[in-house]
């Protein structure tokens, strides 16, 4: 027999980074795929950090047979998003890029895959999520039979809210990673809206969303109005404290451990556990800065040659506004980092077991 297995489904990813070994288990197939002997350039180029870097991987997946194939009835099931979130778990494992070149098989048909080539070198060939080495924090080995430690995710043994805000939440952190290059500015409106969609997993009591001037408002409002327990509740469920809920999230998912192992190459432009509140809330006053008022980010949050964390100048804008956001804001990659850290910790914390250090407070 040799045409395809109706069942088996192939496709293509690849990494700016370079992996080794392989995962495997009966139902799912993440290996290496090969460029042919005639173009050694390609196996030369992906061995080494350098703007050209990137390495192919199939991925090969087999599922259940449906009522439908019991029944000879046509089905042609769509799994393109099988391939995207594979790319979402992998880089949120990993800390690195991944990108979806479709399926070549699948529903027993062959398929062109999407281009395989990169229109533009990248970068920043030496940054975390483009690098060749383990992101420092959990260094993780670049070793694709970790994939393991997220077989939870894929084969149901955790709650389904956990699976859809890793995938919605992993979805904007890996599409910052692949903006990043080309719309720094996208890509940094991603990375608040992963920290914006954790958040909503999270349940918060009065004192931890309202400040005490207002916690005392609503109490005025429950003795001394008619209905004041509906109206509270009623203006409660109006006041959706987002910002509050984005940073209280944040903070709580970074640990001291996240501190200890910065990327950046000097300690006084990397991220501190003293002001990363005030940070984390200049994050979010940024975003909506640029989504309610159009005020230009630039490239002021671009790192600079030794991986800057923070700004370590004044960036020269106009607005003093912008100016303040700017210089508390983490740069793109202390966002990045925090980021995947919180992603990884929540994973950890709802039957993922990755890492025990995401275990400590």
């Amino acid at each position: 027999m040799l045409r395809p297995d109706k069942r088996v489904h192939k496709l293509i990813i690849s990494s700016t980074s370079h992996f080794i070994g392989e995962y495997e288990n009966d139902d799912l197939l993440i290996t290496h795929a090969w460029p042919s002997l005639q173009n050694r350039t390609q196996i030369s180029v992906g061995l080494t950090e350098n703007p050209y870097s990137r390495n192919y991987f199939a991925v090969v997946f087999k599922i259940a047979p449906s009522e439908n194939d019991k029944r000879n009835q046509v089905e042609f099931p769509y799994y393109d998003w099988f391939g995207e979130f594979v790319c979402i778990y992998l880089s949120i494992l990993f800390g690195k890029r991944f990108d979806y070149h479709g399926l070549i098989e699948t529903n027993g048909f062959f398929f062109l895959p999407d281009t395989l080539r990169v229109s533009s070198p990248i970068r920043y060939p030496n940054i975390g999520v483009n690098s060749h080495k383990p992101r420092k924090d959990l260094e993780i080995e670049l070793n694709l039979s970790n994939f393991k430690s997220l077989e939870p995710l894929l084969f149901g043994k955790v709650d389904r809210r956990t699976v859809s805000i890793t995938n919605a939440a992993g979805k904007f952190y890996l599409r910052s990673i692949r903006l990043f290059e080309i719309e720094p500015e996208l890509a940094f409106l991603d990375l608040v809206t992963c920290g914006e969609v954790l958040s909503n997993y999270y349940q918060y009591t009065d004192e931890e969303l309202y400040d005490q001037q207002l916690r005392g408002q609503f109490t005025e409002m429950e003795n001394k109005l008619d209905n004041g327990a509906d109206i509270c509740r009623n203006v409660k469920s109006r006041l959706y404290q987002v910002r509050r809920r984005y940073a209280l999230t944040i903070t709580r998912l970074l640990n001291s451990y996240f501190f200890q192992n910065t990327e950046s190459l000097e300690g006084f432009a990397s991220l501190k556990p003293d002001d990363i509140e005030k940070r984390v809330k200049a994050s979010y006053d940024l975003r909506s800065l640029y989504v309610h008022e159009g005020i230009r980010i630039g490239n002021w949050l671009d790192p600079e040659y030794f991986m800057n964390e923070v700004q370590v100048g004044i960036p020269v804008v106009e607005s003093k506004t912008l100016k303040k956001l700017l210089c508390l804001t983490p740069t793109y990659v202390g966002m990045e980092r925090i980021m995947r850290f919180c992603l990884l910790r929540f994973l950890h914390s709802n039957g993922i077991p990755i890492d025990s250090r995401l275990e400590q407070d």
